[in-house]
This record gives C-alpha cells, sequence and structure tokens, in this order.
C-alpha cells in the first residue's frame, strides 16, 4: 500500500498576510513624498488645491425676527451708536408717544417701555452724540410745541425747558453740532404763522431763537438742518414758490439767515426733500416733480447747487426717497415706481450710480424710509402699509 505523504503545502491566506502590510506600507510611503500637511497630494490622490469656500453673496435680509418688529408704528429714523442700530419711530401701539428701539443682534428691544417722549408726537426726530439719545417732538399737550429729551441715567428728560418754540411746529428738524461744543439745534415750521420757518439753538441752559424774525418769509414744508464747520443750514420747500426747494445759511456776525445757491433754485414740485453735510459738502436729494418725479441729487461748489445725477438717480417716478453716506460714498433709498413700487436702493461710487441688491425685497406698499450705513452695511427701515403699519428693519450683507 502506498502511503502519500503531504509536502508542505501553503495555505492560501498566507501570501495575503505578507501581501497586505507591504502594499498598506507602500502607499504610505509613496503618498506621503506628495502630501502637503493637510493631508492632500499633487500626485497620488490627484493634481489640484480643494477649492476654496467661497463667502455667501450679500443679500437683503431682515434685521431681527419680523414677529418682534414694531407695529402699529410710523416715521422710523434709524441711527447708529458705534456699530449699534436705533431706531426711534412714533408708537402708535402707545398712545403715539416716540419710542426708541436698540438692536441686540436678534431682536429689536425698546430701551424703556415708557417712551421717549412725555406726550403724543405728530413730527419727531432723532440724535445719539457722545453716547446720549435725543429726541425733538411736538408735544400734543403743549399745543404742538417742540421739547427735546434725552435719555440720561436709564429715563428720559426734559433738555432744557419744554415747549420751547411757537405752536404747531409742524416739519422739524434736530442736529447737535458734531465739534464737541454741545450746540443743539432745531428747525420747525411755525403753523401758527403760515408756516414759516423757524430755528432755535440752545448752548449753555436755554433755547434761542437764531435770528430776530423766521429763517424766511415764504411758506415752507419738509425742513431739514445740516451743520457744517458749526454753522446751522437749512433747506426747505417753498410752497409759496410752487414748492421749489430754498437752502439758507445762518450769519453769526449779523444774525440773520442768508439764502445759499439763489432762493427757490430747485425745479417746481419738489417733494421728499433730503439734507446732509457729508465731508464737508451740502447735498441735496429729492424727487423732481417737473421730470417725471425721478430722484434727483445735487451738490453745493459754493455758489450754486450743482446737478450730480444727470436725468435722475431712478429709472423712473419714484417717492419716498433716503439719502445717507458712509465715507464719502453717497447712497439712496426710494421707492421705486418702475419696479412695481417697492424700495430700490443704490450707492455712488467712481461717480456711477448703481443697484445695490435685488429691487424686490420690500413690500410694495410702504413708507416712511430711513436709510442708514454702518461699515458699509446699508440698514433700512419703513413702515409697511401692507401689514397694518409694521416698521420693518433690513440689512444688505
Amino acid at each position: 500500500m502506498i502511503s502519500l505523504k503531504r509536502h508542505g503545502t501553503r495555505r492560501p491566506y498566507s501570501f495575503l498576510l505578507i501581501f497586505w502590510p507591504l502594499l498598506i506600507l507602500f502607499l504610505f510611503i509613496f503618498s506621503s513624498a506628495g502630501c502637503r500637511s493637510d493631508g492632500t497630494s499633487d500626485h497620488f490622490f490627484g493634481d489640484g488645491t480643494p477649492a476654496e469656500e467661497k463667502p455667501p453673496l450679500p443679500s437683503w435680509k431682515m434685521a431681527g425676527d419680523i414677529d418682534f418688529m414694531f407695529k402699529p408704528g410710523r416715521a422710523p429714523i434709524l441711527y447708529f451708536n458705534y456699530l449699534v442700530p436705533h431706531m426711534a419711530f412714533i408708537d402708535d401701539g402707545n398712545f403715539s408717544k416716540v419710542s426708541v428701539g436698540r438692536f441686540d443682534g436678534f431682536l429689536w428691544r425698546t430701551v424703556n417701555s415708557g417712551g421717549a417722549s412725555f406726550s403724543a408726537a405728530a413730527y419727531h426726530s432723532f440724535v445719539i452724540y457722545k453716547n446720549t439719545l435725543y429726541c425733538a417732538y411736538t408735544e400734543s399737550s403743549m399745543e404742538d410745541k417742540i421739547s427735546v429729551t434725552g435719555f440720561i441715567n436709564g429715563a428720559w428728560e426734559y433738555i432744557g425747558a419744554p415747549g420751547f418754540t411757537h405752536k404747531k411746529a409742524n416739519y422739524l428738524d434736530f442736529k447737535i453740532s458734531d465739534q464737541s461744543n454741545d450746540k443743539f439745534y432745531v428747525a420747525y415750521c411755525n403753523g401758527d404763522n403760515l408756516d414759516r420757518p423757524y430755528a432755535f439753538m440752545r448752548y449753555g441752559f436755554d433755547w434761542k431763537q437764531l435770528g430776530a424774525a423766521a429763517i424766511s418769509g415764504a411758506q415752507a414744508k419738509e425742513i431739514k438742518l445740516a451743520i457744517l464747520d458749526d454753522t446751522p443750514y437749512a433747506a426747505y420747500i417753498e410752497k409759496t414758490a410752487v414748492n421749489r426747494i430754498s437752502a439758507v445759511k445762518f450769519n453769526k456776525t449779523l444774525d440773520i439767515w442768508e439764502h445759499i445757491g439763489g432762493q427757490a433754485f430747485s425745479s417746481e414740485n419738489a417733494s421728499y426733500l433730503n439734507f446732509r453735510e457729508i465731508n464737508g459738502s451740502l447735498y441735496i436729494a429729492y424727487c423732481d416733480g417737473m421730470a417725471n418725479s425721478r430722484v434727483k441729487v445735487s451738490v453745493y461748489d459754493g455758489a450754486a447747487w450743482k446737478n450730480i445725477s444727470g436725468e435722475g438717480v431712478s429709472d423712473g417716478p419714484a417717492s419716498e426717497c433716503a439719502l445717507a453716506d458712509y465715507n464719502g460714498v453717497l447712497y439712496i433709498a426710494f421707492r421705486d415706481f418702475t419696479s412695481e413700487k417697492r424700495i430700490t436702493v443704490m450707492s455712488n461710487e467712481g461717480g456711477k450710480w448703481g443697484v445695490i441688491g435685488r429691487r424686490d425685497f420690500s413690500s410694495d406698499d410702504v413708507c416712511d424710509i430711513s436709510l442708514s450705513i454702518c461699515q458699509k452695511v446699508p440698514y433700512l427701515a419703513y413702515r409697511d402699509k401692507k401689514d397694518s403699519d409694521k416698521i420693518m428693519v433690513w440689512k444688505y450683507e
């Protein structure tokens, strides 16, 4: 009988036990030679740097949850205290008093529950100066004379005597000199004197009228203030000149107001007046009723008002325009009748106007537009009449 001997046949997996460790070692050595510190390779893992993640494109988005906006309200005014947006508005949910809200990055919250005014207001203006909030408003309990309040030590209090102007004040504006001398200025139209424009100043404790008489003998509306080199300027629409715009400067030596660029220099039927000092120059924006209500912008060159908007900033009819600036760059927002009456925001860089973002982010039934810029980020507030007069705030980033 023949016996068969096994001659040490290898088991199939013996080869694998040797092969796989060698393969892994080979791959490690080969790949490490071409690896970067982040583990990517120009060779083994393919040629090409991983695509950099692009930041999202800026767009219009709400600043704060829509459910926490203020309703009903009107006439919002945006103002930044350093990087924190604030907003004053007439709060119809609080007996039409002036209220001030502050945005904490998530929600808008009122700085106090009682309001910035001590009675209902028809007109108001808002300034933040040296980290203090100030409001000027028409005091309904004092025959619509103007009072100014400041938010000091956690409470609103009168700045000087309340109700210091003539009664029935309309279209008021309020500014504080930016040269650290604490001069407060208020301009308004005196409804008890045919809406003639007047101005008051406070330096120290008492408010006093600027000039022995009215700024102008003309009937006026939509009056605005600007301060340049510690000198107050005012612009207003003259109702007695078929709604043309006039601008004046206060002559401290003679104690009178003097026209600059000629009286009633604009075309007829101007509306939605804006007036600002920007980098040492004076700018006016308005809707030109004689040019199909296009938005126009002019700058004062020291002798005359020069149009810098060509046939108009807007493509067609507009309303509710608001002018702002940041580091010398002009921004403007308006209700655009060529875009379903929604808001369009534009900026002027290099002498050319361009649209910021899309044109359809707002409701198509808005009013009371306010625009402010913080570190090149535009913030926009308005009253949404389609949503029960809710105050909406948007930002573009």
